[in-house]
């Protein structure tokens, strides 16, 4: 399950073998984790529910996430990756100089993001665009971009999570900071590693068999050996 801030990297499995979620389970499992009625949430802790203690994780993660990419109010941010909007609303809220173009690859996430900003306010603030990265380019979206921020480099690129589903790791990072990130700006990337090797996520791996294939498990040290 997952807290407030839909975070998948401070989620909680009450099983330890993952299920993949039919559609209409995975719309009840979100509405009842949103709600509070989901029956994976029990009280521990002093009286705290497992989704209060998440929703705590998630906020203390995002705190050190922005203070590692030395987020600034004012700051415009790219948020490649963006999930359900966990770093995307977290920065709308707590820089409101600021704002924040997300990309997904999912019309779900954007069709709930855009909702939950109208809800918020920030739809002013906030562009989402749906498309696979590798084909987020200034040639094909640097004219929308420039119509929303008024330029089309940024101050901030931040990414958690997503990189592990690409394969070409340099080619795409020489990409995104050619088209999209300024000459003072920075890029905050936050992904799992293996502590001594990169391999990739095939069928016959437990990554591959239990999550997704396509992606590459990155070593500790695969982005020292980039150019």
């Amino acid at each position: 399950m997952l807290g407030d801030n839909l975070k998948y990297s401070c989620s909680f499995w009450e099983e330890l073998e993952w299920h993949p979620l039919q559609d209409e389970q995975s719309r009840s499992f979100f509405s009842d984790v949103l709600s509070g009625t989901s029956p994976m949430v029990k009280k521990f802790e002093k009286g705290k529910s497992v989704r209060q203690l998440l929703t705590k994780a998630e906020e203390n993660m995002l705190k050190i996430s922005m203070a590692r990419m030395e987020m600034k109010d004012g700051y415009n941010v790219l948020d490649i990756g963006c999930g359900w909007g966990s770093a995307t609303f977290w920065i709308l809220t707590n820089y409101p100089k600021s704002k924040v173009v997300a990309i997904s690859n999912s019309n779900q996430q954007r069709e709930f993001i855009e909702k939950k900003a109208q809800e918020k306010g920030f739809s002013d603030r906030l562009l989402v665009i749906k498309t696979n990265v590798k084909y987020f380019t200034a040639a094909s979206y640097g004219e929308e971009v420039q119509k929303f921020l008024g330029k089309t480099k940024f101050d901030r690129l931040h990414s958690c999570e997503m990189f592990e589903h690409m394969r070409n790791w340099e080619s795409l990072l020489n990409l995104l900071r050619r088209d999209w990130v300024s000459d003072k700006g920075g890029m905050f990337l936050h992904y799992f590693v293996h502590k001594s090797r990169s391999y990739p996520y095939t069928p016959d791996t437990w990554m591959g068999k239990y999550f997704f294939t396509g992606g590459i498990m990155p070593g500790f040290d695969l982005l020292a050996g980039l150019d």
